[in-house]
């Protein structure tokens, strides 16, 4: 024979009873999950009130969903207080994968961002120096540094007064 949890009754009804149990459990938690830690100044009451009011139902309503009052608790209510749990889930999991994401930035990812665009800069450089070596002809080069067949070269000192900036 299978063991009874503490939410099961035994009953002559069987299945019908379980399911019943069972939504009862599911809006005490419910309730339980939208009233939030009770402080130091709530009361029992206002604290169940607040959980209702987040919910949309009425205090007596929230309070049987608490005390698992109803044995036949109304569906309305229950896919209210389902609707807000669902949401509030949703949201608790959308700030947990954010603070999650922000962990991950900030350890590892800026390193990665960094080197990632130091090298785009210098790939960057590299190609625009690249073009002006392909596009230099002895002119552009300046006098006595460019020889055919031979990389440019710096000016010697006698040609470092033909350029603006001394050939630096």
């Amino acid at each position: 024979m299978a063991e009874k949890s503490s939410n099961e009754t035994e009953s002559s009804s069987g299945d019908g009873v379980r399911v019943v149990n069972d939504i009862c459990t599911e809006m005490q938690d419910g309730i339980v999950l939208l009233a939030g830690e009770r402080s130091a100044f709530d009361t029992k009451e206002s604290w169940i009130a607040n959980a209702g009011r987040i919910a949309g139902v009425s205090y007596r309503t929230a309070k049987t969903f608490f005390y698992k009052e109803s044995e036949n608790p109304n569906s309305k209510s229950v896919d209210k207080v389902r609707a807000v749990v669902a949401k509030l889930k949703h949201d608790e999991d959308a700030r947990e994968a954010a603070r999650i994401q922000q962990i991950k930035e900030a350890t590892l990812e800026p390193t990665v961002l960094e080197l990632r665009a130091a090298l785009t800069a210098l790939t960057a450089r590299v190609e625009t120096i690249g073009a002006r070596i392909d596009h230099a002809t002895p002119e552009a080069v300046g006098p006595g540094t460019y020889q055919e067949g031979q990389p440019a070269s710096r000016p010697s000192r006698d040609d470092r007064d033909d350029y603006p900036d001394g050939g630096q």
